[in-house]
């Protein structure tokens, strides 16, 4: 109770998810595509333990951009204490498999798409969270 008062969220999804069962969490960065000036990153869900996603997107000018997923469980978006700028995203619906992030910057402007590269989640392969593949 403390923790959804105190981030205004949601939380008890994720209790349930986490200490009563055995399911595992695997995000992935499928692809990304060009489309006009906008480029379009391709996301899934290979697992079934549904959790927010944090990905950055890095320039080849080496400017980083950063982006908050929320699910539509937690009834909201978290907190950024870093004091680091995030865009927050329209939430991934936690039934559907794949998300669809659209970004205002051309695809021949962007060198690496990670999800979650601070490493705090429970990713159980992270071999698919960079786009594109390993750096």
């Amino acid at each position: 109770k403390i923790l959804e008062r105190e981030s205004g969220m949601e939380l008890g999804w994720y209790f349930n998810y986490f200490i009563n069962t055995s399911k595992t969490m695997d995000y992935a960065i499928v692809d990304s595509k060009k489309s006009g000036k906008q480029t379009i990153i391709n996301l899934k869900n290979n697992g079934d333990f549904p959790m927010p996603v944090d990905l950055t997107l890095t320039k080849k000018d080496g400017h980083v951009l950063r982006f908050h997923i929320p699910i539509e469980m937690t009834m909201g978006s978290k907190i950024h204490a870093d004091n680091k700028e995030v865009v927050n995203c329209t939430p991934w619906p936690w039934t559907s498999p794949s998300y669809q992030l659209k970004i205002d910057l051309a695809r021949k402007d962007i060198e690496i798409i990670e999800i979650d590269p601070e490493k705090r989640t429970m990713d159980i392969n992270r071999e698919n969270n960079v786009y594109p593949g390993k750096h």
